[in-house]
């Protein structure tokens, strides 16, 4: 077993898992010894670089720019919001980080300038990042991480139903700025998977699919939604169910939740959050928000 897949094995923690940012206050200090108290970690490669902690959907970074002479010496930066960052020397890890938006996992942000920046050579907790692209080559990978804009704990569930509160999908009134929101949450996540290497094609024209993603003889068929609530639920079509239920394994469904638009009414491209789940509706994720009626001749009154 490889090490990224390694680090992608379930914890038998209940079968459920936490996310570590839920646990911790941006900008605090933290040293190793803290978090290994903090979440009873006993795994001794908590000392690396790139450590995914058992029972957590999170992946830890630790970065130090000034790295000790006995080190290897990996060229990082942090320029504000903007994570330049060069994977591990033999790449074991470079798929969890690639890849950590459709396994479900966050991506912890541990910072120092230099291992003497602070007592018991402490990191300062930076919050959650997320992965914006990476450079061909290496490894070590070039990697562009990206500051998330805000946490928000993945949908438990994906809902037809027009929601009455703030945290479904709900339907907008304004079709263009309904438009807005679908196409950003198109683009963003046909982007995802070219960014990867997939061959993507929008075929939101005339299909119960938004897209379809090849690479390698392998195909997925996509589906976007997008809202400017937090995403609880979001509002799918009879034929987008069947069209997944025919189709196991082969149908992912992106949600781009959080969408703001400014005073003028323009959409800001720069705000949101964006997750990607397994797109395999059950009925027990499903409530109908009304029913197909068939008239009959026989009860016809007039």
């Amino acid at each position: 077993m490889d090490k990224a897949a390694e680090l992608r094995q379930p914890s038998d923690n209940d079968g459920v898992n936490i996310r570590t940012s839920d646990h911790l206050v941006r900008g605090d200090l933290y040293t190793r010894k803290d978090l290994r108290e903090r979440f009873q970690v006993n795994d001794a490669t908590l000392n690396t670089g790139v450590f995914r902690p058992k029972g957590h959907d999170s992946v830890w970074l630790f970065l130090t720019i000034n790295k000790q002479a006995d080190r290897t010496q990996y060229e990082d930066s942090l320029d504000g919001d903007v994570l330049s960052w060069q994977g591990q020397s033999k790449g074991g890890t470079d798929r969890l980080i690639i890849e950590h938006v459709e396994n479900g996992l966050e991506l912890v942000l541990f910072f120092r300038v230099s291992k003497t920046q602070h007592p018991g050579a402490g990191f300062s907790y930076e919050g959650t990042f997320e992965y914006e692209r990476h450079a061909a080559g290496g490894p070590p990978t070039n990697f562009t991480l990206v500051r998330a804009q805000r946490t928000v704990k993945a949908p438990a569930r994906v809902v037809e139903q027009k929601p009455t509160t703030a945290s479904g999908q709900g339907w907008m009134q304004d079709p263009e700025k309904r438009k807005l929101v679908e196409d950003a949450a198109q683009a963003r996540l046909m982007r995802h998977y070219e960014v990867l290497g997939w061959i993507v094609e929008d075929t939101r024209v005339g299909n119960q699919f938004d897209a379809i993603a090849s690479r390698d003889g392998e195909t997925l068929y996509l589906e976007a939604k997008g809202t400017v609530t937090v995403g609880n639920s979001v509002m799918v079509t009879r034929n987008e169910v069947a069209w997944a239920s025919d189709h196991p394994g082969e149908c992912v469904l992106g949600v781009l939740s959080d969408i703001k638009f400014d005073k003028a009414g323009v959409l800001d491209p720069s705000v949101g959050t964006f997750q990607i789940f397994k797109w395999e509706p059950e009925d027990a994720e499903l409530n109908p928000i009304g029913f197909d009626w068939k008239p009959r001749p026989r009860k016809r009154i007039g």
